[in-house]
């Protein structure tokens, strides 16, 4: 850990940052806790498996490996190694957290009884952590926490307001000891800058959300917002579909009659347009209501939709007033990030 701890992630302006950074800044907020609890459950699977000698098939491990490699765009094992080795990882390493995420999924039933079988020290976890920040999807998600905390204060430093915060009295004390090996002097030393990080990102927070954002992103997504409540029949084959559609369409036979005579299944959905895959929302946003559309393949199914009601974006309504906020948030962030940081490595 004490490698990774000092290697630089990612820089904007004179300022640079390193992977100790990612992790005290998660410590501090508290997103470290799931990452840690995924890696004690992980090693808790391990211990579990050699000591019962179960373990994966070598199957799963292949699909966790090309699952892995296809996030990366990693066509080929060399590339993969190559990759690792860039990172100071090895395979055997990468093979070790493939198998424990393996594990993890397998016997998600029972982590809470595996946890409490196989105790597993702090300083493990810290041991394993590299391979969990630099492998998982979590490490990534830590470091662009960062990565939105210091783009959002340099915006802010452009325009005159800079914040400084002392660190809390109790938080060295919480942080220190989850960190055994680590030069306690080195956090401290970093402690000012990222505190002050957080009261930056909450004003810009607040300034990124205004009234002219929020408008950009209604007028971006209005459709995606258009409200379809439909009355939704799926069949197990086309040729079902397409009879059901010749006796609803040609002989005016209810839906419950043709359900019954189908043995299909039928409900009443309720969705945003944004939710539906970006073929089918051409189709579904020209019908009119009582109209019947398809058959078009839905949830892997064929299915016929007879549109009840199609409802414009309400800007009125909180939830999709909350929706539209978090959307221009995203994007304020995104783009900052993109106009501000320089990545060091990209995971």
């Amino acid at each position: 850990m004490r490698d990774l701890f000092a290697r630089p992630i990612l820089e904007i302006g004179d300022e640079r940052y390193c992977w100790g950074d990612v992790l005290v800044l998660a410590l501090m907020n508290r997103r470290w806790i799931p990452l840690e609890r995924e890696i004690r459950e992980g090693l808790a699977c391990l211990a579990h498996a050699e000591a019962t000698g179960i373990d994966l098939p070598e199957p799963t491990i292949e699909t966790l490996s090309t699952s892995w490699r296809d996030e990366r765009d990693l066509l080929t094992a060399d590339e993969a190694e190559k990759w690792l080795t860039e990172r100071n990882l090895t395979v055997g390493g990468w093979m070790e957290w493939a198998r424990r995420e393996g594990l993890r999924q397998e016997w998600f039933a029972d982590l809470e009884r595996l946890t409490q079988d196989y105790p597993v020290a702090q300083i493990a976890i810290l041991d394993s952590a590299p391979l969990d920040l630099l492998c998982g999807r979590r490490g990534r998600q830590l470091a662009f926490d960062l990565a939105r905390r210091v783009a959002a204060a340099a915006q802010l430093a452009e325009q005159g307001e800079r914040f400084e915060a002392e660190p809390a009295p109790d938080l060295a004390p919480r942080i220190l000891p989850r960190l055994p090996g680590i030069d306690p002097a080195r956090i401290l030393e970093g402690l000012p800058r990222l505190v002050g990080l957080e009261p930056a990102y909450a004003r810009f927070r607040i300034t990124a959300s205004t009234p002219e954002r929020i408008q950009r992103e209604l007028e971006i997504g209005r459709l995606e917002w258009v409200r379809l409540d439909c009355r939704v029949i799926q069949f197990a084959s086309e040729t079902l579909a397409r009879e059901a559609e010749i006796c609803l369409r040609e002989d005016g036979l209810e839906i419950d009659q043709v359900v019954r005579d189908t043995h299909a299944s039928v409900d009443e959905i309720r969705f945003f347009l944004g939710e539906l895959d970006p073929e089918l929302r051409p189709r579904l946003l020209s019908g009119r209501p009582n109209e019947l559309l398809g058959p078009v393949l839905f949830e892997g199914t064929h299915a016929l939709f007879l549109i009840l009601d199609k409802v414009l974006p309400d800007e009125s309504s909180p939830d999709l007033r909350h929706e539209i906020e978090r959307r221009a948030l995203a994007r304020a962030e995104t783009e900052e990030i993109e106009r501000r940081v320089r990545w060091l490595e990209r995971y």
